[in-house]
């Protein structure tokens, strides 16, 4: 990250990572770089053109939306292996017993999104942080 502690390199990689956007197969990295440009880079974050802004929510709402059915697939493997192998159940009582989709679940008082909540919960009671 020392790297891109200057801004302007900074927005000059983000807007090529928004140009090779097809490229990416891992996006944690661009999460990092979009947490470390909230944080350390508030002015930078407000300068970037829109459709880089875009892209990066887009990376984000697909690692978001990746977990989630990653956990919604280990939540469905335990409960199929809890329940009998017959096929007497009926198609409306195996939807039942799937796992509700559900929402962000973070305090929007006091948070802006889960990742707020997140980088919140870290600082503070993992590192010690106030903020």
């Amino acid at each position: 990250m020392e790297l891109l502690d200057e801004p302007l390199a900074m927005k000059a990689y983000l807007e090529q990572c928004e140009r090779l956007r097809d490229q990416f197969w891992y996006s944690r990295h661009l999460q990092m770089v979009e947490l470390h440009v909230h944080l350390l880079h508030p002015d930078l974050w407000k300068s970037l053109d829109e459709h880089v802004r875009l892209f990066l929510q887009e990376v984000r709402s697909a690692a978001e939306g990746s977990r989630a059915g990653g956990e919604e697939a280990r939540s469905q493997a335990s409960s199929d292996s809890s329940t009998s192998d017959s096929e007497s159940d009926e198609d409306s009582d195996a939807e039942d017993a799937l796992p509700a989709k559900r929402g962000p679940s973070f305090d929007r008082k006091r948070f802006s999104s889960q990742l707020h909540q997140d980088v919140s919960r870290v600082l503070g009671g993992e590192l010690g942080v106030e903020h």
